[in-house]
């Protein structure tokens, strides 16, 4: 082989190292730029312009794990959700180790009430990640819309205990703790709410009604006071308060006909 035959060996061999090269990242722009044009869309709610580019970004770059994300939300944010769980599928598929394919697909089953399907994909987070505090709510909830009590206190116990304390744990934490009969318990969420913000209506209302089941009225009518002191027209907060006050009345035991009189004054 000669000098010049060697030397056109060498180009061809280069021009298809270089070629293979140069079409990835020709995708990658293109799916870039195809990104940013759906999220642009996204931002005016333009949700069929944001679906048209995600799609032509997934085309371009198909193993990009986070723009199955951003179809799936834009296909959720359309209403859409049989496609949303589709593109929250193929997140999964691009990349299974990335858990949050998993917690967006198992927050589209709760919306269509698929609990089940949402358990399983929270306990395959959780199995991976015992701390995620997001699995933990999300199964919690599955949970709890099954009437599953203990398995969802076991869920918002953990999510309380890494210091997720927001009122959201705390108030379903409460109801399930009310199905259990541990009214105590319920009664210290629910005050733990109020702590924070002392104008929760429905928290003070709750507490209320976990007052009177334990024969408390006194305490139950001063919950229904706090609530008609921010909302004079609450009916429900009145009605509980009356029924309140007759219980404590019935409760008081009347003065025994031989009981000594009080000696007169001097």
């Amino acid at each position: 082989m000669n000098t010049f035959s060697k030397f056109c060996v060498a180009v061809i061999s280069l021009a298809l190292v270089i070629q293979p090269a140069a079409s990835k990242a020709d995708a990658k722009a293109d799916a870039a730029r195809y990104g940013k044009q759906a999220l642009e869309a996204a931002k005016k709610k333009d949700w069929p312009t944001a679906i048209e580019n995600y799609k032509k970004a997934i085309e371009a770059d198909p193993k990009d794990a986070k723009t199955y994300i951003y179809l799936g939300l834009a296909y959720r944010s359309s209403g859409n959700m049989e496609d949303a769980i589709k593109s929250f599928t193929g997140a999964i598929e691009a990349a299974p180790k990335d858990m949050d394919g998993y917690l967006q697909r198992a927050s589209t089953y709760l919306t269509q009430e698929k609990y089940d399907l949402a358990i399983a994909d929270t306990s395959d987070v959780i199995k991976q990640n015992p701390t995620n505090a997001l699995a933990h709510r999300y199964r919690g909830y599955a949970y709890l819309k099954k009437q599953d009590w203990n398995h969802a206190l076991e869920d918002y116990d953990a999510v309380l205990k890494q210091g997720h304390d927001d009122r959201e744990p705390l108030v379903r934490r409460a109801f399930v703790l009310m199905q259990l009969k541990q009214n105590d318990k319920a009664i210290a969420d629910y005050s733990e709410i109020i702590k924070k913000n002392p104008k929760d209506v429905e928290a003070l209302l709750a507490r209320s009604y976990l007052y009177e089941a334990k024969g408390d009225f006194a305490k139950g009518i001063e919950d229904c006071d706090k609530v008609l002191s921010l909302e004079p027209d609450n009916a429900d907060a009145a009605s509980r308060k009356k029924r309140l006050q007759t219980k404590q009345k019935q409760a008081t035991p009347a003065p025994s006909a031989s009981a000594t009189p009080p000696a007169k004054p001097r």
